[in-house]
């Protein structure tokens, strides 16, 4: 038994060193980037959009903040909005209609002095559309004019200076995007569309507002307004914009079906059991498991006829995997242990373990090895299962 825990520890121990290793170079910034793209888009804790099909200037404007009470230390947007629109007059003539995308940052600090950057797309495909027997050039994507503010939270921090603790005011970002077809288009948005979207916002979430309570700092906040009207279309009530799921834990009844090639053989099996998920979903969803899971072998016997053998475990999973995760596959912590408990057929020893390893998963799909053996790592077998979850 002291192999076994030794192979675990060994295993995932190199696997954990690994993915900080990916995880440190794939978040390692550049100070520009740090200024400009923190906090990552959609990242934040609460999230109002205003869709604005009619306005001649923007499409979408969202606010994205840390908390809902950065509402209440707000500087004067539609001043910030203003100085936006002269600062980027200069530029009118860069920022032409040529097909290519663009995305400008403006980072106010405390004296109200925006620092910009502008980021040209012009590696990307280039888009045509043929019209009159000519070849007219098309812009697909839409470009990005993204403010960042800093503002108080309304919560008290503890910092040590000159070796003393001290109360200090919170303080964290806040985000206001602009989406357009053309970045010049915002001298045309209407000069107060920020502080009308404020008030809408405030008003919506008054409850809230007037009821500082720790769960409602750390909750999430989501909606959607007709930026026309200043209603909101999503969700259809007040009561859901707090969505105080992913700071709950949760405990509910989960399956799943795998498919693995293992001992010589395609093995189907099936898991149904418990799900337990942790609270705090902000940046990882943390799981644990509790699930028997029957393997399903097929043959024949000498008659031709068909013999299924169902071989049972009983299995302990825990597993981690990043909220703000990337399309397509993802490396994922995973640890499973299994336990034979119903044996049929000659296809498992006595005693069987089965042991999962981190692997990678898209969606509800997952993939990870698998290690069959007895005692003493004992007539081990690998394997490598699919399976898809539904959750």
């Amino acid at each position: 038994m002291k192999k076994v825990i030794f192979i675990i520890l060994f295993t995932t121990g190199i696997a954990n060193v690994l993915f900080a290793q990916m995880r440190n170079f794939y978040y390692s910034k550049t100070l520009s980037e740090t200024l400009f793209a923190e906090p990552k888009p959609g990242s934040s804790n609460a999230i109002f959009s205003f869709w604005a099909p009619s306005n001649k200037g923007s499409n979408l404007v969202s606010f994205e903040m840390n908390t809902i009470y950065q509402l209440n230390y707000l500087p004067n947007v539609d001043s910030i909005l203003a100085i936006v629109k002269e600062a980027i007059k200069p530029l009118q003539d860069s920022l032409k209609e040529d097909g290519y995308v663009r995305r400008i940052d403006f980072v106010f600090n405390n004296n109200g002095s925006p620092r910009i950057r502008i980021v040209s797309h012009n590696e990307r495909p280039i888009n045509y559309t043929y019209v009159k027997n000519e070849l007219v050039q098309l812009k697909v994507d839409m470009d990005t004019l993204r403010i960042k503010l800093t503002t108080k939270t309304g919560a008290k921090v503890k910092i040590f200076k000159n070796g003393k603790a001290e109360m200090i005011d919170g303080n964290a970002s806040f985000i206001i995007l602009f989406t357009l077809n053309n970045i010049a288009n915002i001298e045309n948005t209407n000069k107060s569309i920020l502080s009308k979207c404020v008030a809408t916002i405030k008003q919506t979430n008054n409850e809230y507002l007037v009821n500082d309570t720790r769960s409602n700092r750390t909750a999430i906040y989501s909606a959607s307004f007709n930026g026309d009207e200043n209603k909101m279309i999503s969700p259809r009530k007040t009561k859901w914009i707090k969505n105080s799921w992913a700071n709950t834990n949760e405990l509910v009844p989960n399956i799943y079906t795998s498919f693995q090639y293992a001992l010589g053989t395609f093995v189907p099996s099936m898991g149904a059991g418990l799900r337990y998920t942790f609270a705090n979903r902000k940046y990882s969803t943390r799981r644990l498991f509790a699930m028997w899971e029957p393997h399903f072998f097929f043959s024949r016997d000498i008659t031709n006829k068909l013999v299924t053998d169902r071989n049972d475990f009983v299995t302990l999973r825990y597993t981690e995997l990043d909220t703000k995760r990337e399309t397509g596959f993802d490396f994922m912590s995973n640890l499973s242990l299994g336990f034979l408990v119903n044996q049929r057929g000659s296809w498992f020893e006595k005693n069987t373990i089965k042991l999962g390893l981190p692997g990678v998963r898209s969606g509800w799909l997952q993939v990870e090895p698998e290690l069959f053996f007895t005692g003493f790592l004992k007539n081990l077998s690998p394997s490598l299962k699919i399976t898809l979850h539904y959750e």
